[in-house]
Parts: structure tokens; sequence; C-alpha cells
């Protein structure tokens, strides 16, 4: 299993709105974006973002990927 496995559950499960502590690893959201929600975990020397992005009627994830796509064609 994956170190961070455990955490990404967690944080789909329950994603926080402030700073946490959950086991060992210290959850900040990052402020800023509109379209997703984005988290940076901490544990000792591990560091890693997790992006979730918001499902709903705007299709933002269906307009990401597309973008994406659209710049990687050009």
């Amino acid at each position: 299993m994956l170190p961070f496995a455990p955490l990404l559950a967690r944080l789909d499960a329950a994603p926080p709105t402030h700073p946490l502590c959950w086991q060992g690893w210290l959850v900040e959201p990052v402020a800023g974006g509109a379209n997703n929600r984005v988290f940076r975990a901490t544990r000792g020397i591990l560091c890693f973002a997790k992006k979730q992005t918001i499902r709903d009627a705007r299709d933002r994830a269906g307009r990401e990927d597309a973008a994406l796509r659209a710049i990687a064609r050009a």
C-alpha cells in the first residue's frame, strides 16, 4: 500500500476546511482556487499536494480535462 493511501481516503471522506493533524500528517487547505480544492500534506520529509475537483453542473473537471488535452495537442 502507498504510504499516503490512508491520507487520500481521509481527505476524500472529509475534506478539512482548516489545518489539521491526522496520523502524523499536517494537512493544510490551499486557498485561492474557485474550481478545485487543494491540500498540502506534510509528514517528515514527505510533502504532497492533493487536488479534488468540485463536481457540479458546471462540469469543471470536464472543462479542465479538455483544456489540458488541448494544451498537450498544441
